[in-house]
């Protein structure tokens, strides 16, 4: 089990979560981020936690033919954990970013799953479009 604490911002909001997974999870991450974007119509999805608790979900697309990368996040955290779920807090975010930066993020996430110890950086996101 790893803690993941998710910080994202842009130039009106910051927002964050803190949720707990397994590290196969970072893994399936790591796949779902290799390659991309293989073409200008690249669509990729991945979720870390669930809707029933705290949650990370990041969609991964390009805005036109040159394969200019956007990034759509939603990020929420719960308030209270029973049958009425409440949330303190839900964001949801679209940020520009440089689909090299996703290269280097995808390799720290594969060595954190190796080492069970470390931290992955997404650098090269541009706030808001």
């Amino acid at each position: 089990m790893v803690e993941v604490r998710i910080a994202a911002a842009s130039e009106t909001t910051v927002t964050g979560t803190k949720l707990y997974t397994q590290y196969s999870e970072l893994s399936h991450v790591a796949s779902v981020l290799d390659g991309f974007p293989a073409s200008p119509s690249d669509t990729r999805t991945f979720t870390l936690g669930s809707r029933d608790s705290d949650f990370f979900e990041c969609t991964l697309s390009c805005y036109d033919k040159f394969g200019h990368a956007i990034m759509s996040v939603e990020v929420a955290s719960m308030l209270i954990r029973s049958t009425v779920h409440a949330f303190a807090e839900r964001s949801f975010l679209e940020m520009e970013f440089e689909p090299e930066a996703m290269v280097g993020f995808r390799s720290q996430l594969l060595r954190m799953v190796e080492r069970k110890d470390g931290e992955a950086v997404l650098r090269g996101v541009q706030g808001t479009i």
